[in-house]
């Protein structure tokens, strides 16, 4: 092969090669982002949240940076982004929800069913609940867990799932001594729950005994389900 018929070929290899990125590039360009999980947020908002751009090279989409970028927002939680050839990327996240609140010498921190501090009011008005005691909040973060204490903050979302068709409306949850778990109800009576342990058996104990409580007229007390066997009332 002479020298200028290796040029031509060299000179159509890089044509071929040129058209073949191009064609690459405008294949997987990003034409669709779909989004699942919003409730309060819309999808337009995440979109822009996750900061990526239509007509982006799907290539170069950072699936760590997009979940980090989403989760800058207290009130979203990235469950997963995942990239669907040619040219879709799909988002998944659960919205963080307002669970309980804390307060730290007037000022209410406002925390998810993880503990993750969603707002901080400075000046709150009017009666929130439940209140949690017992939660470290010496330092806090918007949209960081509160406390050092990874296995108290478990016991208190437990204790949230465990609340949920329990029909007991609690106003305080005391979490100092996660051995000694303590709530506090609307109704006027305090349940002394122990450990974690079999927190469903011991709110349904703690129910049936504030219903008989209340039958007897009875407006207040202390109820003792820490066994999981039986419940035990006292007087104040």
């Amino acid at each position: 092969m002479n020298k200028g018929r290796r040029i031509a070929v060299l000179i159509s290899m890089l044509i071929f090669l040129g058209a073949l990125i191009f064609v690459a590039y405008e294949l997987f360009q990003i034409r669709e982002i779909r989004v699942a999980g919003c409730a309060a947020l819309n999808e337009e908002q995440v979109e822009t949240l996750s900061g990526l751009e239509y007509g982006q090279c799907i290539f170069f989409v950072d699936t760590g940076a997009v979940k980090k970028a989403l989760a800058e927002n207290p009130f979203v939680k990235p469950v997963s982004v995942r990239i669907e050839y040619p040219y879709s990327v799909v988002i998944e996240i659960e919205e963080r929800t307002p669970a309980a609140y804390i307060d730290k010498n007037g000022i209410r921190l406002t925390i998810d069913k993880e503990a993750v501090l969603l707002s901080v009011d400075a000046s709150p008005a009017g009666e929130v609940a439940p209140m949690v005691t017992g939660i470290s909040a010496d330092r806090f973060e918007v949209g960081q867990p509160l406390g050092e204490d990874a296995y108290k903050r478990q016991v208190f979302s437990d204790l949230l799932s465990a609340l949920q068709g329990s029909g007991i409306d609690a106003v305080r949850f005391d979490l100092t001594y996660t051995s000694a778990v303590k709530l506090y109800t609307q109704a006027g009576f305090t349940i002394e729950l122990g450990d974690a342990s079999g927190l469903e058996a011991k709110l349904a104990l703690a129910q049936g005994a504030m219903d008989e409580m209340t039958k007897q007229g009875k407006t207040g007390g202390i109820i003792d389900v820490a066994t999981a066997v039986s419940a035990y009332y006292r007087e104040n």
